[in-house]
């Protein structure tokens, strides 16, 4: 396993180079680029006489709420203290014995899985290939000694979309081989076509666990909300029933709730991602030393071709208090790669401005 390492440490660079929070463009971290929305605020003043009472362990208003987001039953959500809190929870439950893990792709998987003792064997998503999955070769692969794939769509940190039929198609495949598919669906939420790509629906297959994150969407890392989905009535149950109580706080969960029903802000993202996606990828192309690879959500992944390293890069954007995420610790990537967050404009700029000039000054 590679070194683990996240985007967002912003309080490491705070500590070594003195600067501020507020000063640092933080482009490591893939969040909603327009920011909390001011009713988070308004949510939070408003629970905080909620603070006197235990949050329903059930969390039965805030499901209910996505249960209806997504025209599915209430039985079919497990929330979380973000994703990541469910994806360790699935594997200490379900304990698989070997795992098919498409990579590059999210540690948190790896970790999880390296914790409840699951041989892992990563398939390649190639650069030659645009780190598109080959399902054909997944297909061939996936026999009856796995009982998990891991999927990241849209793919974590290569940006990389699945077509819905292929996984569907994947998920019919390892149901055969006597597998399930977790799927991590945490950043499908900022695209337009979310309703046609995600696996969510009433009729799902039983043997897929999708995650979703809240963190992102609703730019709110710091307070921790996620949720899983699956139809499999005992899987969600026995979830639900070893999940450590009230690892959710009240005010994560009323916010939740709350902007889960917000839908202009849910639409106004998107549009917002999609306008800075076409500006930035069309400032990008006069940068002749970064080869891009197309965003699709927030963020996109980025190869170094001058011979300087991603940690020099970073070292030497931290100067200009910009932090991008060395993105050489995923399976598969080495030093000439870095991933770059998707801001608003005015952040944009500044960050097209110092790629730009960066080598006439170094």
């Amino acid at each position: 396993m590679k070194t683990e390492t996240h985007g967002g440490n912003i309080y490491r660079i705070e500590k070594e180079f003195g600067y501020s929070l507020n000063e640092i463009l933080d482009y490591s971290a893939n969040i909603n680029p327009m920011g909390l929305s001011p009713k988070v605020s308004d949510i939070i003043m408003g629970s905080m006489d909620l603070l006197l009472h235990y949050p329903d362990p059930e969390y039965r208003n805030c499901c209910t709420v996505i249960a209806e987001h997504h025209s599915i039953p209430f039985e079919y959500i497990i929330p979380g203290n973000g994703a990541t809190e469910l994806i360790f929870l699935y594997c200490r439950v379900k304990s698989p014995k070997k795992c098919l893990m498409l990579s590059p792709t999210f540690s948190e998987y790896e970790k999880a899985l390296v914790q409840a003792g699951t041989e892992i064997v990563h398939f390649e998503l190639k650069e030659s290939e645009g780190f598109a999955p080959d399902f054909s070769h997944i297909a061939e692969i996936l026999d009856d000694t796995f009982d998990l794939v891991t999927v990241c769509n849209p793919n974590n940190p290569t940006g990389v979309l699945c077509e819905r039929k292929d996984l569907l198609k994947l998920a019919e495949h390892a149901k055969s081989a006597g597998a399930d598919v977790m799927i991590d669906e945490s950043f499908l939420e900022f695209r337009k076509d979310e309703d046609a790509r995600t696996l969510i629906s009433r009729d799902m297959p039983g043997n897929v666990f999708i995650l979703r994150s809240m963190t992102k969407i609703f730019a709110m890392p710091g307070l921790r909300m996620g949720y899983a989905v699956t139809s499999n009535g005992s899987l969600a149950a026995s979830l639900n029933s070893t999940k450590e109580p009230w690892t959710i706080n009240i005010l994560a969960a009323r916010v939740a709730e709350e902007m889960m029903k917000e839908k202009e802000y849910i639409s106004g993202t998107r549009n917002f991602v999609a306008d800075e996606i076409s500006f930035i990828t069309e400032e990008l192309k006069e940068i002749d030393w970064l080869k891009i690879y197309p965003p699709s959500v927030n963020y996109f992944l980025a190869r170094i071709t001058n011979g300087t390293t991603a940690p020099e890069l970073r070292d030497m954007m931290i100067k200009d208090k910009i932090l991008v995420r060395d993105a050489s610790n995923f399976h598969f990537l080495d030093e000439s790669f870095v991933r770059f967050a998707i801001k608003d404009r005015k952040s944009n700029l500044e960050l097209l401005k110092v790629l730009k000039n960066i080598f006439q000054f170094s």
